[in-house]
């Protein structure tokens, strides 16, 4: 069975249209047979803060880890048989077996651009719009331009 995982740049406890993009696609795949895992990190690429802030959102995922508060339960079904994960950063991501990633958003396109494990089938980015809300123009022209499918 192939796996699929889909890097998200965050948490999703409330609607988001280019979420819902991502659960629908990840449902469809999961129904078709795939092994499909939905990855949130707590921190996205680029992300630096002081030592306060450090140790709060250390808190707060630990907080959403144990009462697993990043999913989408509230607005949005996801099958049952997706996995999904919370991690520190998607760099800390570990493949255990042969899988594709599929980076969904800008930050996430960052994170995998560089993203090496033995187990790495392929990276794809899925582009669903210009997001230079958190980057430069010039930026997300670069991250079209990774050895990313």
């Amino acid at each position: 069975m192939r796996k699929i995982a889909f890097w998200l740049p965050r948490a999703c406890m409330e609607p988001a249209g280019g979420f819902k993009v991502i659960f629908e696609y990840a449902n469809r795949l999961a129904k078709d047979g795939f092994s499909v895992e939905i990855i949130y990190p707590m921190i996205h690429y680029g992300a630096g803060y002081d030592w306060k802030h450090a140790v709060m959102y250390r808190l707060i995922f630990l907080w959403r880890l144990i009462l697993k508060t990043y999913r989408p339960t509230k607005w949005f079904h996801v099958e049952k048989s997706i996995q999904q994960k919370w991690v520190w950063k998607l760099e800390n991501y570990q493949l255990k077996e042969s899988a594709v990633i599929v980076a969904s958003a800008i930050e996430t396109a960052y994170s995998l651009q560089n993203y090496q494990s033995k187990f790495l089938e392929d990276k794809f980015y899925f582009i669903q719009g210009f997001e230079n809300w958190s980057f430069t123009d010039e930026q997300v022209i670069q991250s079209y331009h990774f050895p990313i499918k």
